[in-house]
């Protein structure tokens, strides 16, 4: 069965429209999941620094109850303690 040019033609442009048509669709879908994975990355980035806050507040209201029960050191002064004094001590100790 001969074909003509003209029919190559349109056969060859139609299989390239389909073909471009399903990478358009891969590239959208590999976008898509890019996106989810990109959420969940931040969800679970954002989880770990709320516990690490959590816990850098539980240990601080440990320190600041440890000093009261001790005497040691007045609520008011842990809380206005800057942490470059504390850095700058233990260098130079």
């Amino acid at each position: 069965m001969a074909t003509t040019l003209v029919e190559q033609i349109e056969e060859t442009s139609i299989r390239m429209h389909v073909q471009a048509r399903c990478e358009q669709d891969l590239v959208k879908a590999l976008g898509q999941a890019l996106k989810r994975a990109d959420e969940k990355l931040l969800a679970a980035v954002r989880n770990i620094a709320l516990e690490r806050q959590v816990r850098h507040q539980g240990i601080l209201s440990e320190l600041q109850a440890l000093a009261t029960r001790r005497g040691a050191l007045p609520i008011s002064r842990v809380l206005a303690a800057p942490l470059e004094d504390t850095e700058t001590r233990k260098g130079g100790a």
